[in-house]
């Protein structure tokens, strides 16, 4: 049971200074009485008495924190060059103090994961007093447990932003340690808000694309009003690993790289990276808009206050196209005094009503918890409810935030305990914490998304959550006033696999998969039908018919081919590596459907599921279950005794022994033909995989480079199995065979079209190598019946059969093996695999 904690007492500051008063700027003084609570979280043990003795030295140098809110006349500059009085909302730094209070709890420290409720001495009572004697405008609680202990601070959005309050945070720790606090603060606001709205901007047309113009009304804004009072609020935290975000810093950096939209010296910040995951896993395009902080961009660096502005933008879906967007469109708000200065003047001339979807603000910097160090590690941090709860009942927010649909924080953070309720309830999880190095107590970073959704009566608050894909009941929203919640389970899901994997909730208006799977499968059997009709009437001819392929493909991009040949994106040395393992497999699966009837090539083909294995394992170390490895080993015993009774069946029907040497000879090639090529796809892929992650995907720069190369490398040594048969194709035309060869070269374009359409709607990879089973086993099964008379024999059926109970053994166990934590080796988009 929790102890009572004793009366707060107030905290004055050692050195106190001469009372000053620091008037707010206009932006700050709407809202100035809300509150923000943040919560850290550590392990040791840290000494109350030398915690609060370090808090009096800190406060020395942040006077406006022990100060007390008033209101009074003061000079300001409206316009340049014009000083007028004002009445306005200042901070008198009297020394009044702040709040320090210390209390006992016997049990675990609560979690500082998502809404924290209960915690908090909270900042209310701050309103503005003539005799300067309102409440302080800071609270500081250390509470101490079992297991270490937590320091819940709670100050008034008025008295500064999470980046001002980083600011006495780094003061007040290396107060407590010994060191020197650094440099002061500055408290010149309304210098700071004369430049921002006094000054004469250089105009630039990139200005207008970070600025929406939807006029307001007052009617407007009385429905947006209205539409977030009847709405209800959930809140779901996000947890991404600091080095797995790391990862995908570089992942997105090398792809924009590749895509020419950044410069090799740039990479992507984990504030932008995380902003775009967020817009991937919502599943469409969204107009945003992004809390900026340009202190640095007037160079008031160390300002202590409320220093943020809005800037607008219009993301894709896409993670890695919105990463371009806010790299490329924020960057000119960060850079430039002028932008500031302008969007002022809008405001002023050309009031809008808020248009948002989203908005995003990165405390990445400011909640910095390596900076954070009481003489040891901080392990976590976390906000209190009331910052959600302010989002609610607040229509009118400073920048007009209130009313609009969405809102992303984003908070760095460490965590590495349990993952708890405020009351002491375990969730189903603990949290996974990868250990770095030898130093396994050493604690890793990871980012904390708390995402405020607001949504429609009676639906689902959020389908994602903690990274378990496991329905778990969010008790931490229980304690949130005004907060309806019918749906205590959300199926949740990891927000990194599903921005990676694209396993999204389907949107009502989503395109349906299953018809796009039947499409896909009946265009890709039919296009078996004239390839093997035109094999049937020239057996020799698989070579003439890739050749055709080859000038069909350069063809279809010939108009674009100086700027694929001269604006490449991939470096020459790759195209070399995809056009020679390109080459490989065209050559040798051409040969051996010379050699090997077509029924028996594309039974063979089915190894490809073995290669794989070998491959992925001995390139990229992926292991296996034993019941996998089982499937593969079914497959492989179907393929060997369907293989073994057609060459049984071909055996029997020789008469003569050459003939029947030869053919025999002929098959072993052929097998080893097929097994080659095979090896050379499943290079092919991985090599193309690895190209696309480096420099981007250029899907057709990469399909026309490897056949256009191919064309001349592939054909000039085998031209004899390829002119002959165009100069005897022209001679004596057979219209039947023309046909079916244009057929063919169509029907392949389709298939492949519609393959990408199947793979692009299905809802798992699982699903798409399902598909492309069934796929394949009717291509085997309709080339038998062409083929016939004669009809393959019964061995052949029953190594059919054992084929088919062995893939679907290994998607059934490939279905059953948990998904292990995403680690930074294996962040990758199986979209590509597709």
């Amino acid at each position: 049971m929790p102890i009572k904690p004793p009366l707060p007492t107030l905290v004055c500051a050692t050195c106190a200074g001469q009372k000053i008063l620091v008037p707010l700027s206009m932006s700050e003084q709407s809202d100035s009485d809300a509150t923000l609570d943040i919560a850290f979280s550590w392990e040791h043990m840290v000494d109350a008495e030398a915690l609060m003795n370090s808090l009096a030295k800190a406060l020395s140098h942040f006077p406006c924190c022990t100060g007390r809110f008033v209101r009074r006349q003061v000079f300001v500059e409206p316009a340049a060059g014009v000083k007028v009085k004002q009445p306005r909302l200042c901070i008198l730094c009297n020394n009044a103090g702040v709040s320090f209070s210390h209390s006992r709890y016997d049990g675990k420290r609560p979690s500082v994961l998502g809404p924290i409720t209960g915690l908090f001495d909270r900042a209310v009572g701050t309103l503005a007093k003539a005799d300067g004697k309102g409440g302080p405008l800071l609270r500081v609680k250390l509470l101490e447990c079992e297991d270490g202990q937590i320091l819940a601070l709670s100050f008034s959005q008025g008295l500064a932003d999470v980046e001002g309050i980083g600011f006495f945070l780094q003061a007040w720790c290396h107060t407590h340690r010994g060191e020197e606090p650094g440099p002061a603060s500055l408290d010149a606001r309304v210098v700071l808000e004369g430049a921002v709205n006094n000054g004469f901007p250089k105009l630039d047309s990139a200005f207008t694309y970070l600025h929406r113009r939807e006029l307001a009304t007052r009617a407007a804004t009385a429905k947006a009003a209205a539409a977030a009072a009847a709405e209800r609020l959930g809140v779901t935290t996000f947890l991404l690993d600091w080095d797995e975000l790391r990862t995908l810093a570089d992942d997105f950096s090398r792809k924009l790289r590749g895509r020419r939209l950044i410069y090799d010296s740039e990479t992507l910040s984990h504030a932008e990276v995380a902003f775009a995951l967020v817009v991937e896993a919502l599943g469409k395009a969204v107009s945003a808009s992004v809390w900026l902080d340009y202190r640095v961009t007037f160079g008031f660096d160390r300002l202590f206050g409320h220093v943020r502005g809005i800037a607008d933008v219009d993301l894709p879906a896409d993670h890695v196209q919105a990463a371009a967007v806010i790299r490329k469109k924020l960057q000119i708000a960060k850079d430039s005094p002028d932008f500031w200065c302008w969007k002022a003047q809008q405001y002023k001339t050309c009031p809008v009503e808020p248009s948002a979807e989203i908005i995003f603000s990165s405390w990445l910097e400011a909640a910095d918890l390596r900076k954070v160090n009481f003489g040891g590690k901080t392990s976590g941090s976390g906000l209190g409810s009331g910052f959600w709860q302010w989002w609610t009942s607040n229509p009118e927010a400073p920048g007009r935030l209130g009313g609009w649909p969405h809102a992303v924080v984003a908070i760095y953070c460490e965590c590495t305990v349990t993952l708890r309720d405020i009351g002491g309830r375990h969730q189903r999880r603990r949290a996974n914490v990868p250990m770095l190095g030898a130093e396994l107590e050493e604690q890793v970073a990871q980012l904390k998304l708390n995402a405020v959704y607001r949504m429609s009566h009676g639906s689902h608050v959020l389908h994602t959550g903690l990274p378990d894909g496991t329905s778990t009941p969010l008790e931490a929203l229980e304690d949130l006033d005004r907060v309806e919640l019918e749906d205590k389970d959300v199926q949740q899901q990891s927000l990194i696999r599903r921005a990676t994997t694209r396993q999204l909730h389907r949107a009502q208006d989503a395109k349906p998969f299953v018809p796009a799977a039947v499409l896909a499968v009946v265009i890709g059997v039919c296009s078996v039908v004239p390839y093997n009709m035109v094999l049937r009437g020239d057996p020799g001819s698989p070579l003439f018919i890739s050749f055709c392929l080859h000038l069909a493909i350069i063809g279809g991009s010939l108009h674009r081919a100086k700027s694929l040949i001269m604006e490449r994106s991939i470096p020459l040395r790759y195209h070399a590596a995809i056009v020679l393992l390109g080459c490989s497999f065209t050559s040798f699966k051409s040969d051996a459907y010379v050699r090997l009837p077509a029924s028996v090539c594309m039974m063979l083909s089915n190894l490809r599921m073995m290669v794989g294995v070998v491959v992925q394992y001995a390139l990229f170390r992926k292991r296996y279950s034993f019941s996998q490895l089982f499937g593969v080993f079914i497959v492989t015993v179907g393929i060997a005794w369907a293989s073994q009774a057609m060459q049984s069946a071909s055996a029997a029907r020789s008469t003569a022994a050459s003939t029947g040497a030869a053919s025999s000879h002929d098959f072993a090639v052929g097998c080893a033909e097929v097994l080659v090529s095979s090896v050379s796809l499943a290079l092919l892929s991985s090599t193309v995989k690895i190209a696309f992650e480096k420099f981007g995907e250029s899907v057709e720069e990469q399909i026309f480079m490897q056949h256009l190369c191919g064309i001349f490398i592939v054909f000039p040594s085998q031209w004899d199995k390829v002119g002959p048969r165009i100069v005897e194709w022209y001679q004596r035309p057979d219209w039947w065979l023309i046909l079916n060869l244009l057929l063919s070269v169509t029907s392949t374009f389709a298939a492949r079209a519609a393959a990408a359409r199947m793979a692009g709607r299905s809802p798992s990879l699982l699903m798409t190598q399902l598909v492309q089973t069934i796929e394949c086993f009717s291509q085997l099964l309709l080339v038998a019946l062409i083929r016939a008379p004669p009809f393959p024999p019964v061995g052949f059926w029953l190594g059919t059969l054992v084929l088919l109970i062995g893939t679907l053994q290994y998607l059934r166990a490939s279905a059953d093996v948990p998904k292990p934590p995403v680690r930074s080796d294996e962040v990758s988009v199986p979209a590509k695999e597709q």
